[in-house]
């Protein structure tokens, strides 16, 4: 049961890849599994195969969640933009308890600043102007590959969403479209199409993982040194991500254009979404718990046959 509900979160991780506004470092952290992450980084470069293996579960649901996303954003965002907003807010709203545990009763002044400024930037950054992207020549590629460093940094840093870096530097609609075009040609057999159509997503892969080696260990240090002002920040960026993700959505649509049918769905998932990743976690903490008792009880047998 712990395999499925990783993969669950493995999967929800993969999709906040693809969708701008909400963090994959964050959920990252709400679901309980970011050391898992850094430790499979640090372990990958000395032994990829058992770091690979260590985070299985998680990986499976990962690559999932982003195939899934990945249709959903290019085929069905535009019809349904509310119902798909309001579930991912839901996905932030269920981490807040668990991540509040972590620092209640730590509030100092300096602590308080971090999570406010870390709150006002992930609200302010949808406000920026969207640039133009260079799509053509060998500019194109070092563009590429020096972007997939930095979003895979967005990537696991809790709070700033990869894909809404990818929009402002204006590379995230090229970047679905690529895969959108590979993914029809697929369909229609047309494979050495398709084919043609995969050097640009190469680049961006293989620098994606580069940069994921290199920001999980940065961070495994960060969180080592600076724990409490680490979580004190992902509560700030977890209070600005509503903001970022409605004003995304304010963007390209007014309030009024909903209709009632999305309404009355997306509120559903919403409350649906929240207390899915909220049971979620308590589960998962009660199975903690349960095989702490285990192990307690055991050393206690082992004590007493000493004795």
């Amino acid at each position: 049961m712990n395999k499925i509900l990783s993969g669950v979160k493995g999967f929800f991780i993969g999709a906040a890849n693809i969708l701008p506004g909400i963090s994959a470092g964050t959920l990252m952290v709400v679901f309980n599994v970011y050391d898992r992450f850094v430790d499979a980084a640090n372990l990958f470069l000395k032994h990829p195969f058992k770091a690979i293996v260590s985070i299985l579960d998680l990986l499976i649901g990962f690559i999932l969640g982003i195939i899934v996303s990945f249709l959903v954003v290019s085929y069905t965002y535009k019809s349904f933009p509310l119902v798909i907003t309001l579930f991912v807010l839901g996905l932030v709203l269920g981490g807040y308890k668990d991540v509040f545990d972590k620092i209640k009763g730590k509030q100092k002044v300096g602590y308080i600043i971090v999570l406010i400024i870390s709150a006002l930037i992930v609200g302010v950054m949808p406000l920026m102007s969207y640039m133009e992207g260079i799509y053509e020549g060998w500019l194109y590629y070092i563009m590429l590959f020096i972007l997939g460093l930095f979003a895979a940094f967005f990537l696991v840093a809790p709070g700033i969403s990869g894909a809404l870096f990818l929009l402002i530097v204006g590379y995230y609609y090229h970047i679905l479209d690529l895969g959108r075009n590979i993914f029809k040609l697929i369909i229609k057999g047309q494979f050495i199409e398709g084919l043609k159509l995969l050097p640009p997503i190469i680049v961006l892969g293989v620098s994606v993982i580069i940069g994921l080696v290199i920001s999980l260990k940065l961070i495994k240090k960060i969180m080592v040194k600076y724990e409490t002002g680490f979580y004190f920040s992902v509560m700030g960026l977890l209070i600005g991500s509503p903001f970022a993700i409605i004003i995304l959505l304010l963007k390209d649509y007014k309030i009024t254009s909903f209709g009632y049918g999305q309404w009355i769905v997306g509120i559903l998932l919403l409350i649906l979404s929240t207390a899915g990743i909220i049971l979620m976690n308590k589960y998962e903490k009660g199975q903690e718990k349960l095989v702490e008792e285990a192990v307690i009880e055991e050393q206690k047998i082992v004590e007493e046959i000493e004795h």
